[in-house]
């Protein structure tokens, strides 16, 4: 398993990678697409607790190792098969085209489902 550790901005807490699925002070909000290459893209946490309120940026490579399904390696951006829900952060629909990012927008929703209650108007939309 990875050693991998992050560190709240804004408070001295410290979360492993484990900490952040079914943790109810860590809120996965979203996540955003920004390059063909996974290192850049990242899910987005706010640390709901007295005291903090920050928001955690992680890669989702580091989350690779929880992901349960294959990844494809074809990214579907911008083709037609794409739902377009990778450029919005605030789309948290599911996606159902054969993309080497749904596998990742699926884990976003299962930490979402697992972590806090989502702010107040904020839901899941099913595809």
């Amino acid at each position: 398993m990875s050693t991998f550790v992050k560190q709240c901005p804004g408070c001295p807490a410290t979360f492993a990678l484990n900490d952040f699925m079914g943790n109810p002070e860590l809120n996965a909000i979203g996540m955003q697409f920004e390059d063909a290459d996974l290192e850049y893209n990242m899910y987005y946490f706010n640390h709901e607790c007295p005291n903090c309120g920050s928001t955690l940026v992680v890669s989702v490579l580091e989350f690779l190792p929880l992901i349960e399904e294959p990844v494809p390696e074809e990214v579907l951006t911008g083709l037609e098969p794409c739902e377009g829900h990778c450029m919005r952060i605030e789309d948290l629909a599911n996606c159902g085209a054969p993309c080497r990012y749904a596998p990742f927008r699926r884990f976003l929703l299962k930490l979402r489902r697992s972590g806090a209650t989502p702010a107040a108007g904020a839901d899941d939309k099913a595809a």
